[in-house]
C-alpha cells in the first residue's frame, strides 16, 4: 500500500513503504529511521535498516517535482513497488522473433520477420499492436525491408479483429514501405490497434525487421 495522498505522514509510515512495501505495514522499526536514507538509500546517515533507492517509477517521489526533497510532502502517493507505465501492448504475432518491452524510449520493442522465401506456398509474417495511453499517443517505429515483397502497416480504430487476416480488407491502409529503410510515426489513442504484416505469394524472397517501437506525447 502506497503513502497516504494527502494528511498527515509519519516517518515510520514511510520507512514500511520502503522497507516492506506497505506504508500501513504492522512491524516496528527496531531503531532510528534518516530522512537522508529514505530518499538516498542504504544506512550512511544513521538509519537501523538499509534502504533501497527511491523507486522513480513511482507516479510521485521525492524530487520529481523539483523541489527539495526534505519536505515530508514529498512522499505523498509515493510507491516502492511501482512498476513503469506500459504504453505498447504485444498482441500476438507471427515474427521469427519479437521482443516486447513497455513502450517507452528506454524500453523498446522490435522484431525481426522470417525469412520468406520462393518455394511454391504462400507465407505470412505479422505482428499487432495497441495504444495503452492518450497522453502517449504517438507511435514511433523503424523498418528495413529486404527483397520483393512489401510490408503493409494498418490502423484499426474500431477494434481487435478476431482472427488476423492477410488482406485486412476494412482497416485504414496507413503505409505500405518496399526494400529500404523507412521511419514511421503514427498517431493514435488508447484502444488503437496497428497491424503490420508481410504477404509472400510463394514466388519471391523477402524478410523485414523493425526496431525501436516506443510511444511518446504527440509532437
Amino acid at each position: 500500500m502506497a503513502v497516504p495522498s494527502e494528511g498527515v505522514i509519519s516517518l515510520s509510515g514511510i520507512s514500511k513503504e520502503k522497507s516492506e512495501n506497505n506504508y500501513n505495514a504492522s512491524v516496528d522499526i527496531p531503531g532510528a529511521i534518516s530522512l537522508a536514507d529514505l530518499i538516498n538509500g542504504g544506512k550512511d546517515n544513521g538509519s537501523v535498516i538499509s534502504y533501497d533507492r527511491t523507486n522513480t517509477d513511482s507516479e510521485h517521489y521525492p524530487g520529481d517535482t523539483g523541489e527539495t526533497v526534505d519536505r515530508f510532502s514529498q512522499w505523498f502517493s509515493y510507491d516502492h513497488d511501482a512498476t513503469p507505465p506500459k504504453y505498447i501492448k504485444l498482441i500476438n504475432h507471427g515474427m521469427m522473433d519479437f521482443k516486447d518491452g513497455a513502450g517507452t524510449s528506454a524500453s523498446k520493442l522490435s522484431g525481426r520477420s522470417h525469412q520468406l522465401s520462393g518455394f511454391n506456398k504462400q507465407q505470412h509474417s505479422y505482428f499487432r499492436l495497441q495504444f495503452l495511453d492518450n497522453t502517449y499517443d504517438q507511435m514511433l517505429m523503424e523498418f528495413a525491408v529486404d527483397g520483393l515483397e512489401t510490408v503493409k502497416v494498418y490502423i484499426d480504430p474500431k477494434g481487435d479483429p478476431k482472427v488476423n487476416p492477410t488482406i485486412a480488407k476494412e482497416w485504414e491502409l496507413y503505409k505500405e514501405i518496399t526494400k529500404g529503410e523507412e521511419k514511421l510515426v503514427i498517431n493514435g489513442s488508447s484502444g488503437t490497434y496497428i497491424y503490420v504484416t508481410m504477404y509472400n505469394p510463394g514466388k519471391t524472397e523477402a524478410n523485414f525487421m523493425v526496431s525501436n517501437i516506443y510511444c511518446q506525447p504527440r509532437q
